[in-house]
């Protein structure tokens, strides 16, 4: 299949605006289902014990500032738009409601959200796992 149809073909393409960077990872390498509390949420097939931002490194980028680097194959759109939550427990990635086109540049945090674009930056909500906070 052309690359072209294949990313029109996408599921990932139902939740995520086009043009989002990092999005045509997400079909190979996770599913999607819809719950009730954030809708459409993106999660991996990595062992139950995963967490966001342990797989990976902060990185001072010139262009961007501080910015997350994953390890993950599919570590770029799910760190820079959306946001992970932990539901029915597992970590999932909610790209939020599809209000518009993706910004050009990713967010650096929450507060500077662009209204035109899918939702805010990648955030943590803290979750208390073991005896431990997460996020």
């Amino acid at each position: 299949m052309p690359r072209t149809e294949a990313l029109l073909d996408a599921v990932s393409a139902r939740y995520v605006p086009s043009g989002t960077y990092g999005v045509d990872d997400l079909d190979h390498y996770g599913n999607w289902r819809v719950v009730d509390q954030y809708g459409p949420v993106w999660s991996h097939g990595v062992s139950s014990g995963w967490a966001p931002y342990t797989t990976g490194s902060w990185t001072l980028d010139p262009f961007y500032g501080w910015t997350w680097v994953d390890t993950a194959p599919w570590g770029w759109a799910p760190y820079h738009y959306g946001r992970w939550v932990f539901v029915n427990n597992f970590w999932a990635w909610a790209p939020g409601p599809l209000l518009g086109r993706p910004s050009t540049r990713p967010l650096s945090s929450p507060s500077s959200a662009d209204p035109a674009c899918r939702s805010a930056s990648a955030w943590v909500a803290p979750r208390r796992l073991g005896g431990a906070w997460m996020g």
